[in-house]
């Protein structure tokens, strides 16, 4: 359970599979692989097939109940071992999964992540990311509001409560900080407006520092953008989040996301 997002690159086994079956063929594999370890760590040494699970879909309208016997997810996901050989030699493997056009950012997202993210913002508030910013929310309407509905669900989909908000200038009298930003609007930004196209991939890497404000529309140094991954497992998802739009800006590709 958790954000999935892919690259728009066209390949064999998207033609294949299509984006959408590609992904739910990587989540089959994925749970799978995860319960049958789960399993044999508790003893349970019965045949796949004798073997049934209870899955719980979690989504902001509600929770949905499917029961799938281990080999069926096995089954399911089997095509993937035939597609490997051509996804470890696509350019579109940013190496964030086994097929790398993909990535997978993980609920309930870290208050370590969250922090992370936040912490990528300028700090100067006259700087041209910021500013920009400061208008792409005002004139897009990032409100936050996707992400704030997915925080009443407790624990579910994010640990930390309320979101973590930075503000920049001083307080006034009778009014707030000149500008403050709460990691809900990014999210809003980042995973609820729908594909990515690469003109958006691009500002949103220029707000999070992975490319200077004056590279936004530089193809060459798009394709170059560098970033150091943290330590933190959850924060580095976040990043290589970040990295694969930097490749979908450079290439003119749109990052489907599901969040």
């Amino acid at each position: 359970m958790g954000v999935d997002y892919v690259i728009d690159r066209d390949c064999g086994p998207k033609q294949r599979h299509s984006v959408d079956g590609l992904v739910a063929l990587m989540k089959s594999r994925s749970a799978a692989e995860m319960v049958i370890a789960q399993v044999r760590a508790g003893g349970d040494t019965r045949p796949l097939d004798q073997v049934s699970i209870t899955r719980v879909l979690r989504r902001p309208e509600g929770d949905t109940e499917v029961a799938v016997k281990l080999s069926e997810l096995i089954a399911s996901s089997a095509v993937l071992d035939t597609e490997r050989a051509d996804c470890q030699q696509c350019p579109a493997n940013r190496g964030a999964s086994e097929f790398g056009c993909s990535g997978y950012i993980h609920y309930p997202i870290a208050a370590s992540a969250e922090r992370w993210l936040m912490g990528r913002l300028a700090d100067d508030l006259e700087s041209p990311a910021l500013k920009l910013l400061a208008a792409a929310i005002r004139d897009f309407d990032y409100t936050g509001t996707p992400s704030e509905r997915m925080r009443s669900h407790g624990d579910t989909f994010f640990e930390l409560h309320p979101a973590p908000v930075r503000t920049w200038g001083k307080k006034r009298l009778f009014r707030g900080h000149e500008l403050t930003v709460s990691s809900d609007q990014l999210f809003h930004m980042m995973f609820h407006v729908g594909p990515i196209e690469p003109t958006h991939a691009a500002m949103v890497c220029a707000f999070f520092g992975v490319i200077r404000f004056d590279q936004v529309r530089d193809r060459d140094a798009l394709g170059r953008a560098h970033l150091d991954l943290p330590d933190d497992p959850a924060a580095a998802e976040l990043g290589q989040f970040l990295l694969a739009l930097a490749y979908a800006a450079a290439h003119e590709l749109t990052v489907s996301v599901s969040a």
